[in-house]
């Protein structure tokens, strides 16, 4: 009777147990799904950095906890690769690792492990060898993403289409964010016009708010110049047509900063577009509004706008600007008057307009181009490393 009792009480306690372990192991489960959200969700907030790493680190938590507690559900491994793929310690994944039966399964463990080790060469020669999309979406996606940022290394081609499916597997969340991010760089590193204006196209629409649309916008401002001026300025205007009002957390700032590196890199149009509708958006007693007018008048100096060009330059109070923009200033109002004193064009050069104001005229593309480099190239201008 005893033993039985004892038995009993056995079976109960164990029940209980396994009951617990079961409720533990799906609070885990919800819990690190909603790890996932929270993380996903920063693509389209003003999160702080704080705000990110808690979010990392209660991911990272709660896959401690499932290792500490022994769980074997698939779930964890799964949320463990997530984790390892966006950036998390490889250490995450080392608990579920070795109890996969799947070939595909225990490859894809291999190449994760290797990337999040720094082996490179490793992780592209297992990752790119698998298709993201016989995984679920969620891995799939950030599979992708990885893929794309390994064959970006000697195939630009390839990894676009990679960013193209990380996009296309999870829409909205940071991994599109990333892709669309990357796409960015990888394009104005290549110089390709078309997938650049694309993906800074969809970023501006869909990722604004995000927390790294300040990172975005500056990747955008530092490649626009690098473009050819009609291809850089169509670029911008596309940008513009998307949101005629700006875009950004300050898009006065925004356009005064690809004005200015306009400026330096000699891409007049752009220079123009860029100053243009800045000039409209701006408030009067903006300190963006010198700027705005400094570079604007820098190159419409060699201009038929030489005039207006060179009233303005005069108009500008040298003090109200840092040390780049004063050099910027002073080398355009002594480009001014070398311009002025300049008594006919060039043998080889062809006037843009007739004789304007005593006996300066306006000169042709050889001395414009001289003009530009001119400025370009001006004393203190270029001191600021970009």
């Amino acid at each position: 009777m005893k033993a039985a009792v004892v038995l009993g009480f056995v079976a109960l306690v164990t029940s209980v147990a396994s009951t617990q372990a079961a409720e533990r192991e799906q609070a885990l489960i919800m819990d690190l799904r909603d790890d996932a959200r929270r993380f996903d969700a920063v693509a389209r907030t003003q999160a702080s950095s704080m705000e990110m790493a808690e979010a990392r680190e209660r991911f990272a938590a709660h896959l401690r906890d499932a290792a500490h507690l022994k769980l074997k559900n698939d779930e964890f491994l799964k949320f463990a690769e997530i984790f390892v793929l966006s950036g998390g310690g490889v250490e995450h994944i080392k608990p579920w690792k070795d109890d996969q039966p799947g070939e595909m399964e225990r490859n894809l463990i291999r190449g994760i492990v290797a990337h999040g080790s720094g082996d490179t060469t490793r992780a592209e020669a297992i990752l790119l060898a698998i298709d993201a999309r016989s995984l679920d979406a969620v891995r799939g996606g950030h599979l992708a993403l990885v893929q794309a940022l390994l064959a970006a290394r000697t195939d630009a081609q390839r990894a676009f289409s990679y960013y193209g499916l990380a996009r296309l597997l999870l829409p909205g969340t940071l991994v599109e964010e990333a892709a669309l991010r990357q796409s960015i760089v990888l394009a104005g590193e290549k110089l390709r016009a078309q997938e650049f204006a694309e993906a800074a196209l969809a970023y501006i629409r869909r990722f604004d708010t995000s927390t790294f649309a300040g990172d975005a916008e500056t990747r955008i401002v530092s490649y626009l110049p690098r473009f050819e001026d009609a291809d850089g300025a169509a670029i911008l205007e596309r940008m513009l047509e998307a949101r005629p009002m700006g875009f950004g957390r300050c898009p006065v700032c925004f356009l005064t900063e690809v004005a200015q590196r306009g400026v330096l890199s000699g891409r007049r149009s752009l220079v123009l577009l860029a100053t243009g509708k800045g000039l409209a958006l701006v408030e009067n007693d903006a300190p963006q509004k010198q700027r705005l007018l400094l570079y604007q008048a820098a190159v419409e100096i060699v201009t038929d706008k030489y005039e207006g060009a060179s009233d303005t330059l005069k108009s500008l109070n040298p003090e109200s600007f840092d040390a780049d923009d004063a050099a910027l200033l002073s080398a355009s109002l002594q480009l001014a008057r070398k311009l002025r004193e300049t008594p006919k064009p060039l043998s080889d050069e062809v006037a843009l307009a007739g004789n304007r104001g005593g006996n300066r005229v306006f000169l042709g593309e050889k001395r414009v181009m001289e003009a530009r480099a001119a400025v370009a190239n001006a004393d203190l201008v270029l001191q600021r490393e970009r």
